[in-house]
């Protein structure tokens, strides 16, 4: 059936408003979005340029600008990107990724000996998000400064008292072992005096006699991980016949050495109290 006239043209001015409404900026940022998912960072960078040429406020291109700059390792200028996407109304979610990103960058720039950049991870402490927050805590508790990643405490204790979210509080009971186990103040091991002990694991070769793997890491930060573990995890290792709650119950009450056999070799688990 042939198409009346008036069809054709209605055809026609939908057409012609519909290629009104794709601008130049929006089909480069497609293009670039692509380059992006393919990881093409340099010909995605080179598309956002050009629509940043004719849009310099054009807020999600100033987000995947940055993004690009940060894949590439140019990390300053990186962060100079969020911090201008940031001045823009962009959408809340990639401004939430923007921040976390700029939280990632400034600890890279710190800890390649840049100390200037330590300050944007602290500001990010009194931010009104709490992924923010939290984020810029637990990086701060990876640092050897102990009295700078001390800031972080607040903020991780808050967290760690949440219960409607157990897997993140013992993320942050984690990070606050990791600056200083005294504050876990609720933990089980400090009314016990653990909290200077240290988890001595050897791993000895049954032909030589010697050990070919040993760890040292601090009680009360294992006894964490152990009790986290999932049930299913749990199960298994009771199947094996190891009970987690019996040997975490030994190594926190005795200096007994658990011993656990292999063809090869034995694991010999303990706790040093010096």
């Amino acid at each position: 059936m042939k198409r009346s006239l008036t069809a054709i043209l209605l055809a026609l001015l939908l057409g012609a408003a519909v290629s009104a409404t794709v601008s130049p900026e929006d089909v480069s940022m497609e293009r670039a979005k692509i380059l992006l998912f393919d990881k093409q960072w340099r010909r995605a960078l080179a598309e956002i340029d050009r629509v940043l040429e004719t849009h310099p406020d054009f807020a999600p291109a100033l987000y995947y600008r940055a993004r690009c700059l940060a894949e590439l390792g140019r990390k300053k200028e990186a962060l100079t990107g969020y911090k201008r996407f940031l001045e823009m109304n962009g959408s809340e979610t990639l401004r939430e990724e923007a921040r976390i990103s700029m939280i990632d960058l400034a600890f890279s720039l710190h800890s390649g000996g840049m100390k200037g950049y330590l300050q944007t991870i602290l500001d990010f402490l009194d931010s009104p998000r709490q992924t923010v927050r939290f984020y810029a805590a637990l990086k701060l508790s990876y640092l050897d400064e102990k009295k700078t990643a001390a800031k972080a405490v607040p903020v991780l204790k808050r967290v760690a008292k949440k219960r409607s979210d157990p897997d993140l509080a013992d993320r942050a009971k984690i990070a606050l072992l990791r600056i200083d186990p005294r504050h876990l103040e609720d933990s089980p091991s400090d009314v016990n005096g653990m909290d200077n002990a240290m988890l001595r694991i050897e791993v000895v070769n049954h032909r030589t006699g010697k050990p070919s793997l040993t760890i040292r890491i601090p009680f009360m930060l294992a006894r964490l991980a152990l009790e986290a573990l999932p049930e299913a995890e749990r199960k298994a290792l009771q199947s094996r016949g190891y009970s987690l709650d019996r040997i975490i119950q030994t190594l926190s009450s005795s200096r007994e050495i658990i011993r656990l056999e292999t063809e090869d070799e034995e694991v010999r688990i303990w706790v040093d109290h010096k």
